[in-house]
This record gives C-alpha cells, sequence and structure tokens, in this order.
C-alpha cells in the first residue's frame, strides 16, 4: 500500500518518519494532537519506520482518549516485538491509560537503556496526576 500523500514528505520510505516526527513534538508540545492522529495512524508501507510511527499512535490515541485507542495499541504491539523504542512508547501509552505509575517508571528505563533521555526526562515528568 503506498504511503498516503497527507504528510510533507513525497517518499513512501520517509513518510511515516515524517508523520512520527510532528506527531511527537506535537505530542511534548500538545499541540494540534488531534489533527495529526489520522495522519500518524495512515497505513504506510512496510519499512524502517513504520513501526515508530504505529507506536506512537498508539500514544496519541490514548492521550486524546479515542474510542479506537484499543486498536491503535493492538498494532503496535505488533512492531514492540522488534523495535525496543516502539515497545518503550507502548509501555508508556499503556501506562498513561490505566494511570500506572509504576509502568511509567518502566517505560523511563526503557527509554534510559535506548540512550533516550529526553523521552526518559518527559516520562519521568508524567507525574501520578497528570498520568492521561
Amino acid at each position: 500500500m503506498p504511503a498516503p500523500t497527507n504528510t510533507t514528505s513525497c517518499s513512501a520510505n520517509l513518510a511515516p518518519l515524517d508523520a512520527f516526527v510532528r506527531a511527537r513534538v506535537a505530542l511534548h508540545t500538545g499541540a494540534g494532537l488531534a489533527d495529526l492522529l489520522p495522519v500518524i495512524s495512515a497505513g504506510f508501507s512496510p519499512g524502517r519506520f513504520d513501526g515508530y510511527a504505529t507506536g506512537l499512535a498508539a500514544e496519541l490515541a490514548v492521550v486524546l482518549d479515542v474510542p479506537d485507542a484499543e486498536r491503535h495499541l493492538r498494532r503496535a504491539e505488533r512492531h514492540a516485538a522488534h523495535n525496543r523504542w516502539t515497545a518503550a512508547v507502548l509501555t508508556r501509552a499503556h501506562a498513561r491509560r490505566r494511570g500506572d505509575a509504576g509502568l511509567l517508571k518502566d517505560a523511563a528505563n526503557q527509554f534510559a537503556a535506548l540512550g533516550a533521555g529526553f523521552e526518559e526526562e518527559a516520562t519521568l515528568l508524567l507525574s501520578d496526576d497528570r498520568v492521561s
């Protein structure tokens, strides 16, 4: 399936990366989240970056509390088995959905193991009253 044309990238290989970067910035700034969920949730061509986009789509779906958030989480599970960054994002998404501070700590540790210091710190900043 070809990459959607609703990203700024014209490359099927880079479309999921483009969507991932824009959605990741939105997730951390809070700007434009709802507008980006359809973009990041697109059916990208399988490749190097589609797992990153799928994982972040799951977290955005949880943050936005959309009715099909569970579907997004299940899609991300398929990528988490072979993508440690997606696994960490998925853990954080589950933590946010359940309000589970222990899972947030687990997600932060997963990001730390990857050397993803920004994501580790952003995860640790999600206090009990801001989990969702």
